[in-house]
């Protein structure tokens, strides 16, 4: 299952999907739910290409005190590299105008 998306650098697509290595189940006292973070660790923006199954960064899950829990993140899909001219003409709109958003 898609859990999130990453921006790609010089890509035949704009994002790549991110999706958990393993499942997680967590069993939780409904009080500490109120301390319980979430987050998806990864650099961005991912060059291309990049090959289906890839580790591209990790899930961290805290709840209150205790030690993170981090699980893997990987590519959903393969993403192929752009051909020389899409590189060329991306690279220049970076140059010339910045980062797109």
């Amino acid at each position: 299952e898609n859990i999130s998306t990453a921006e790609v650098w010089r890509g035949e697509a704009t994002h790549v999907s991110l999706l958990a290595k393993e499942g997680v189940v967590m069993t939780l006292e409904k009080r500490k739910r109120k301390d319980l973070q979430v987050r998806i660790r990864h650099k961005a923006p991912i060059s291309a290409p990049i090959k289906k199954g890839t580790r591209l960064g990790d899930i961290v899950i805290k709840v209150g005190n205790r030690n993170p829990m981090s699980i893997p993140v990987i590519a959903g899909e393969d993403v192929g590299r752009l051909g020389p001219i899409g590189r060329l003409s991306t690279t220049l709109n970076y140059l010339l105008w910045g980062a797109s958003k």
